[in-house]
């Protein structure tokens, strides 16, 4: 009987007259709902199959049943690279229908270190629709860092191909010469804005020269271990780039003394300046920096410039009010005059890397006093003269601070309870080599009931702290879920104590030291 009440489903029938209260009257009543849900699927089906038929934008080929091409480009755009060249690798329609076509940004980073000038030729190309002027507009920005195979002949295709790229970023390519500097700089006259050439150290100072004469729109330039870079080269910058924004010249070894001061002069939208390691920056340099860019610079870096003193670093601090980013790591002449003689003015200072520098608690406090309020990130790693009273004045007064690096300093449990007890907002804390400190004041660091920061702890750094596998375990189950506390390995895993080899505890886990 249920069988023929199914079966007398599918013709037309008044659902009045169906008998409710009996059980094949309610059988019959839910195929009828089944049949007519399935009738209005097919219908849908049919309609978005017509739609899609009716699309012959794309050489009469249907990428997904049933949706509109519009919306599947609009997906592959939001795709990385990497997602988008398995995606055409699907089907011959999405492989013909060149999902690449509306790519605004191409970041290769995972595969460059196979990739050939072929194949670069072949991206972008198909991001910019085939090559042809309907999507030239389209690509507008280019991520070659460590393309280990490229060749001049691939940034001639580069160029041909995407001639209105605004972002450039080449890294680590040891193959490129003088000749992809001079095709760079003829195609992108008027679009390149932000231009990265790190680490090509066969290009000369007269390719550099020439390449920048023609590139008046450039803001952002990294120049990064370009050792031919000589003065005539900054002169070009200065003449050509009056709307430079960042400039890094980290490694630029052969720049003689007084060569940046025209470039500190002509670009008046200075912000950013990246001088590492050059012999060149003197504090007569910074008094330069401070006269013409006080009111524009944001960032600085200063790492191992073996020149700068007391007085320069006075001088910024003094002068560059809108300082946001300080790093003078590893700056053999600065002691604690440099922050105690004039006052300091740069009160949004939000980045603050003053790693190995010769200074006690004197020095440190009256440069936290001044910025505490808006720090986020401090590096005293291998501040060795800086004591807990030191460390303990200045996570008093960083109410914002979000990453801290003390290793080796003399840290002990009173800093760390002291830590507990203040900090709400710490995300990252390294405490590596810190002898002084014991599974006393490290274990509060993990208990939700003792620990202010508990819930916003990501990484917490413990190697070479003495911890017994007991404790190591309370760790284990107290800590919270998205913590990662990286600590030495156990004597018997007979490892060395390195990064590498270290264990690392998350919530009810510690891991084998070889995964890690």
């Amino acid at each position: 009987t249920q069988t023929n009440w199914l079966n007398f489903s599918t013709r037309p029938v008044r659902r009045s007259l169906i008998p409710r209260d009996s059980p094949e009257g309610r059988v019959l009543v839910q195929a009828l709902e089944q049949h007519e849900q399935q009738q209005q699927h097919q219908q849908r089906l049919q309609q978005l199959q017509q739609h899609a038929r009716s699309d012959r934008r794309f050489n009469n080929t249907v990428m997904v049943p049933y949706l509109p091409r519009e919306l599947w480009a609009d997906i592959f755009n939001q795709l990385p690279a990497g997602d988008v060249a398995n995606c055409s690798m699907v089907c011959n329609a999405w492989h013909a229908s060149n999902v690449w076509a509306t790519r605004s940004e191409l970041d290769l980073k995972r595969f460059l270190s196979a990739i050939t000038d072929t194949h670069i030729a072949t991206l972008t190309s198909a991001c910019n629709g085939g090559g042809g002027s309907g999507g030239a507009h389209y690509l507008e920005s280019l991520d070659l860092r460590n393309a280990l195979r490229l060749t001049d002949q691939g940034i001639e295709h580069v160029v041909s191909n995407a001639p209105q790229l605004r972002t450039l970023l080449i890294e680590g390519c040891p193959l490129l010469t003088n000749r992809s500097l001079g095709a760079i700089g003829a195609a992108y006259s008027l679009t390149l804005t932000s231009l990265r050439l790190k680490g090509l150290r066969k290009i000369s100072n007269t390719a550099i020269i020439e390449m920048i004469a023609q590139l008046p729109n450039l803001q952002h330039l990294n120049l990064e271990c370009a050792t031919n870079l000589a003065a005539t080269g900054l002169n070009q910058i200065a003449a050509s780039c009056p709307r430079l924004r960042s400039l890094n010249i980290k490694g630029c070894y052969r720049l003689p003394e007084g060569s940046l001061d025209t470039v500190i002069e002509k670009c008046t939208e200075l912000t950013d300046l990246d001088v590492t390691g050059l012999r060149c920056v003197a504090n007569s340099t910074l008094a330069h920096l401070s006269r013409h860019r006080a009111s524009t610079l944001t960032s600085i870096n200063l790492w191992a410039c073996s020149e700068v003193g007391d007085a320069g670093i006075q001088q910024l601090l003094q002068d560059c009010t809108n300082l946001r980013t300080l790093t003078i790591k590893f700056l053999k002449l600065v002691t604690d005059g440099a922050f105690t003689t004039l006052p300091i003015n740069c009160t949004g200072l939000v980045n603050l890397d003053i790693q190995g520098l010769n200074i006690t608690d004197a020095g440190l406090q009256p440069l936290i006093d001044a910025c505490g309020g808006t720090v986020r990130m401090v590096d005293l790693r291998d501040c060795g003269q800086v004591t807990p009273v030191g460390i303990k004045h200045m996570l008093s007064h960083t109410p914002s601070l979000i990453d801290t690096r003390m290793r080796s300093l003399q840290v002990d449990d009173s800093c760390l309870l002291h830590l507990a007890q203040h900090n709400k907002t710490l995300t990252t804390l390294d405490l590596q080599n810190c002898r002084n400190c014991t599974a006393l004041g490290v274990l509060p660091l993990f208990d939700r009931s003792t620990c202010l920061c508990w819930d916003n702890l990501l990484i917490v750094n413990l190697l070479g702290i003495q911890l017994t596998p007991e404790q190591r375990l309370t760790i284990a189950n107290t800590v919270s879920n998205h913590t990662r506390v990286h600590v030495d390995p156990e004597p018997g895993d007979a490892f060395p104590v390195t990064n590498r080899a270290a264990r690392t505890i998350t919530h009810n886990h510690i891991s084998d030291p070889k995964g890690s």
